[in-house]
């Protein structure tokens, strides 16, 4: 719980001036965060674990239609009061074998469409990138990741991602950067 009360106060503290309605939707997140920990003593999404244990970012391949492999790195977000996946968060050389890695990000189905996925890269200004599509698994949005972004991921600590359901209101979910680096590079030496 402390994980997320800290990643929703480094949050607020990045917020542009002028963002009173986004404050007031934090404000509300984190009055959420403090009444749940009143009442259940745990936080509804489980934090990725500590630095000591398993590595944060799980190697994933699949076949592609031609018989190659297509490998990425991810990780997840649970929530312990819906029992499921919040959000997955793959990066990887997915697509065409341009070299150029790329980020999926899939949020659960029932998130307001037009209101896209933002990502937050430590103090970084906000990303939003539209939804391209919704499946059974969920709503995704793939962007290919440049030069400067993907130096951005590699040397960052914390990625918040920000969803809005449609009924409920916005979630932000913290992930962690750690290993992010070396395990890219591992993919990279990999695939050629």
């Amino acid at each position: 719980m402390a994980f997320v009360k800290s990643a929703l106060k480094r949050a607020y503290r990045r917020l542009p001036i002028g963002g009173a309605l986004a404050v007031l939707m934090l404000t509300a997140v984190v009055a959420a965060v403090s009444q749940d920990e009143a009442d259940a003593k745990k936080s509804d999404i489980i934090p990725p674990a500590a630095p000591a244990a398993e590595p944060l970012w799980s190697k994933e391949c699949v076949q592609r239609p031609n018989g190659t492999p297509l490998c990425y790195v991810q990780q997840f977000a649970i929530s312990q009061q819906q029992k499921a996946v919040v959000l997955r968060v793959q990066v990887g050389y997915m697509g065409p074998p341009d070299g150029q890695p790329r980020v999926l990000i899939t949020a659960p189905l029932g998130i307001a469409l037009q209101a896209g996925i933002r990502l937050t890269l430590d103090n970084d200004k906000p990303l939003v990138l539209p939804v391209q599509s919704c499946r059974k698994e969920g709503c995704e949005t793939l962007a290919v990741l440049g030069k400067d972004v993907i130096g951005k991921f590699m040397t960052g600590k914390l990625m918040v991602v920000r969803y809005v359901y449609a009924d409920r209101g916005p979630l932000d979910i913290p992930i962690r950067l750690d290993g992010l680096d070396s395990a890219l590079k591992a993919l990279q030496d990999n695939s050629h």
